[in-house]
């Protein structure tokens, strides 16, 4: 005899309601529970621990952990307007206008970094140095514009330091820098007297003086400098000596573009349209693949220099200018000078060897001093191709030797 299990009893209609709804209550108490259960796991302990109450969230040092320079923070003195007297990093909070008499930050401790943050030093009549530095190494100054004052960047009394990202206008002297020096993506621009007056063994990239007064570029010995620009001054760029200039560019100075003293090295350097001479070279320096056109003079060279793979084109008197002993030219090009291609003048021990001289106005090749060798260079369509003074040493000159042509004057030199 079959027994209904309660699924098979019928429901009467009159009581399905009350079933729905008790199901549904307990529905509701089985979710309310487990939103209990989880608050209950996310309250943590009901008795705290013991000791004060701290906060969690970060200072004001840790967000900022810079030191702005302020009447507080860097009070100034008698001749300056803030002094930095620690070690630490300092910033500007906004526009800072100079003082008569007065530098208007000074840096008096070594390991400081100061960032302008973007703003500007504004100086005034008689101020004197919009930064100064005069501590002994671990200096670093960056960001920001110094316009106005007798110098603009003063750190020629501090080793080691560190500049980036500045820009120093209408001042006398944009900056000064010591020994050891790194100088990145700086700039002086309007400044009366010189852009960059460096003493020593430092390093500058990327770097471009414009306008002024005596020199872009006033550098002391044994020096770097790459991709560095000057421009409109007297002379663009005078160094002192052994020093390595690469891929640096002279344009439009009224003097000289390069006044190189001596032991240099230069590759890659161009001279546009300068007053005076492109590339000045008085002694023991190398240039290599330099360009030099348009100017006054090409090159010119006193005593034991080398100018190999250089070009020097467009000059409105010689390409190249020599008057001393023991030089070298080599594989050069020198082409549609006004005057001479290339103009010996005067010393001993001189040689030229294996050039191209085309096109110059008066004569491709002039040796006018005795005791000096020229060998396998080529001359086509100079005013004269040759000019050889009695004592001069030379290849013999092969003119128009036509097709095919041999000859057993491994030195000689090329007329056609």
């Amino acid at each position: 005899m079959h027994h209904p299990t309660p699924s098979d009893t019928p429901i009467p209609a009159a009581r399905a309601p009350e079933r729905r709804a008790m199901l549904a209550g307990l529905g509701g108490l089985a979710a309310g529970a487990m939103l209990a259960g989880g608050r209950a796991a996310q309250a943590g302990p009901l008795d705290p621990p013991a000791g004060p109450v701290t906060s969690t969230g970060k200072t004001l040092t840790e967000v900022e952990p810079r030191i702005a320079v302020n009447a507080a923070n860097t009070p100034g003195d008698a001749d300056n307007q803030y002094r930095i007297s620690q070690p630490g990093s300092y910033y500007l909070t906004g526009n800072i206008t100079g003082a008569s008499g007065k530098t208007c930050i000074y840096i008096a401790s070594s390991r400081v970094t100061l960032d302008l943050n973007g703003f500007a030093l504004n100086g005034v009549a008689g101020a004197v140095n919009g930064v100064r530095a005069n501590a002994n190494h671990g200096v670093a100054i960056r960001n920001g514009s110094v316009l106005d004052f007798a110098t603009g960047i003063d750190a020629q009394e501090t080793n080691g330091s560190r500049l980036d990202n500045l820009c120093a206008t209408s001042n006398n002297i944009g900056f000064k820098i010591g020994l050891t020096a790194v100088v990145t993506d700086c700039t002086s621009v309007d400044n009366a007297s010189t852009g960059f007056t460096v003493f020593s063994t430092s390093s500058l990239t990327r770097c471009s003086s414009r306008g002024g007064g005596s020199r872009g570029f006033s550098i002391g010995r044994g020096c770097t400098l790459t991709d560095c620009n000057a421009w409109t001054a007297a002379t663009g760029f005078f160094i002192d000596g052994e020093s390595v200039l690469e891929k640096c560019s002279s344009r439009e100075n009224s003097s000289h573009g390069f006044n190189i003293q001596e032991s240099c090295v230069l590759i890659g350097c161009n001279a546009y349209d300068n007053g005076g001479i492109g590339f000045f070279a008085t002694a023991r320096s190398r240039m290599t693949n330099c360009v030099s056109r348009a100017n006054a003079y090409g090159f010119s060279m006193v005593e034991a220099n080398a100018l190999v793979e250089c070009t020097s084109a467009s000059n409105t008197t010689d390409g190249l200018f020599i008057d001393g002993n023991a030089n070298t030219v080599e594989r050069s090009t020198f082409h549609e000078n006004t005057r001479y291609g290339i103009n010996l003048t005067s010393g001993v021990g001189n040689t030229i060897d294996g050039n191209l001289i085309t096109y110059n106005g008066d004569t491709g090749l002039r040796v006018n001093a005795s005791n000096n060798l020229a060998t396998r260079n080529r001359a086509r369509g100079n005013g004269a191709n040759y000019t050889f003074v009695s004592g001069a040493d030379y290849g013999v000159v092969l003119t128009n030797p036509g097709a095919g042509f041999t000859s057993s004057a491994a030195w000689a030199n090329f007329a056609y």
